[in-house]
């Protein structure tokens, strides 16, 4: 981790591609801080598709879980392998799995043609996080003896009462850890966005590409610095802000 970092961060402040040319300048950061410059927007249009991800993926995500741990059903290994495999799907054909269902001319009718809308991006989105959460909201329901439940609904608890009371304060840790997984994933999904974001919709790992498809080294270390430090300080505020609503409760 510490030498891309470290060279995005040198590279940042070059005026040269070239490391071994190191002139040091702030015109990186003045490009892509510019009022000409897209990047803002696409750091807000790609932390807007985390946020909708980590909060979707999580309540399905959830419910998968919550099901493939404690439910008696003979569905439980069709889902737990679809999950699975579900991980193993690389972005880009995941990305164009939805371009070739939301893509169909029967579509428009119904206004469901997704293709070339947010729309598309935010489902694909949302369907790459969904196994990293739900592997997580596993692991961390395997630790909760299925005893407590049942010990809850003979005591005349209900369903949403078990959940509210036991499972969810139990498993408070994994939820955030889940959140923050998919949050940060989502952000720079670059597989995904470069093949489904739409005309003129700008995303950040688009952008961060696109530069240095461009040869703009110095913009797009610079872009990975600020879209970093950025990101890094929203994910450290998230947890502290979930974390300080647990003790408030407690």
């Amino acid at each position: 981790i510490g030498i891309p970092m470290v060279s995005s961060l040198i590279m940042s402040f070059s005026s040269a591609i070239s490391l071994t040319k190191f002139t040091f300048t702030l015109d990186n950061y003045r490009n892509i801080l510019s009022a000409d410059s897209t990047l803002l927007v696409g750091i807000a249009h790609s932390l807007g598709l985390a946020v909708i991800a980590a909060g979707i993926g999580l309540l399905i995500a959830f419910c998968c879980a919550y099901v493939l741990t404690y439910a008696k059903t003979p569905l439980k290994k069709a889902i737990d392998m679809t999950t699975l495999v579900a991980m193993a799907v690389p972005g880009i054909v995941l990305g164009v799995g939805y371009i070739f269902v939301w893509n169909q001319k029967w579509l428009v009718p119904i206004g469901l043609h997704l293709y070339g809308t947010p729309a598309i991006l935010v489902l694909a989105v949302v369907a790459a996080a969904i196994p990293l959460i739900n592997r997580i909201l596993v692991a961390g329901m395997a630790k909760i003896p299925e005893s407590l439940l049942v010990a809850a609904e003979m005591q005349g608890a209900g369903f949403f009462t078990k959940i509210k009371t036991i499972l969810l304060p139990l498993l408070h840790n994994s939820s955030v850890s889940a959140v923050l997984s998919a949050f940060g994933g989502s952000i720079f999904n670059l597989a995904i966005t470069t093949i489904l974001y739409p005309p003129n919709w700008e995303t950040l790992p688009v952008w961060i590409s696109d530069s240095y498809n461009d040869l703009k080294f110095g913009d797009a270390a610079a872009a990975t610095i600020v879209s970093g430090i950025c990101i890094i300080t929203i994910m450290v505020l998230l947890e502290r802000l979930l974390n300080m609503k647990r003790a408030r409760k407690g």
